[in-house]
C-alpha cells in the first residue's frame, strides 16, 4: 500500500503536474498545425485540378484548331488573306482599316467614314 500511495503522490506533484501540461500543450498544438497543413495540401489540389481543366479544355481547343488546318476550306482561306494570292482571273481588292482610338479621329463624319462603309455606301 504504501508503494501505491507514494506513487499517487509523484503523480500529483506539481512539477510532474507542469511537465504533462506542457506535454499536452505541445501535443495539441502540433494537431492544430498539421490540421491547417491538410486545409492547404487540401486548397492547393482544389487549385491544381482546376489548372489541370483548363490546360485540358486549351489542348482540346488546340487540338481541334489542328484538325481544322488540314481543312481545304482552311488552307484556302491562309492563301487568300495571309498570302494575298487569288484565283485566275480573280481580282482581289484590299480595304484598308483606319483605328479610329488611335487616330483620334470622329467616325460619324462622312469624311472620315471606315472605307468599307464608303463601299458599302457607294454599292448599296
Amino acid at each position: 500500500m504504501d508503494g501505491f500511495f507514494a506513487m499517487i503522490k509523484i503523480i500529483y506533484h506539481p512539477f510532474i503536474i507542469i511537465i504533462f501540461t506542457v506535454i499536452s500543450i505541445i501535443f495539441f498544438i502540433s494537431l492544430d498545425k498539421s490540421s491547417q497543413k491538410t486545409e492547404i495540401s487540401s486548397k492547393n489540389i482544389e487549385i491544381l485540378e482546376q489548372e489541370i481543366n483548363d490546360m485540358s479544355a486549351q489542348t482540346a481547343q488546340l487540338e481541334e484548331k489542328i484538325i481544322d488546318s488540314d481543312s481545304e476550306a482552311y488552307k484556302e482561306k491562309v492563301i487568300r488573306n495571309e498570302l494575298l494570292l487569288q484565283k485566275p482571273g480573280e481580282k482581289i481588292i484590299q480595304l484598308p482599316s483606319v483605328n479610329y482610338k488611335e487616330s483620334n479621329i470622329e467616325p460619324d463624319t462622312v469624311e472620315n467614314k471606315q472605307p468599307l462603309d464608303m463601299w458599302l455606301d457607294l454599292i448599296f
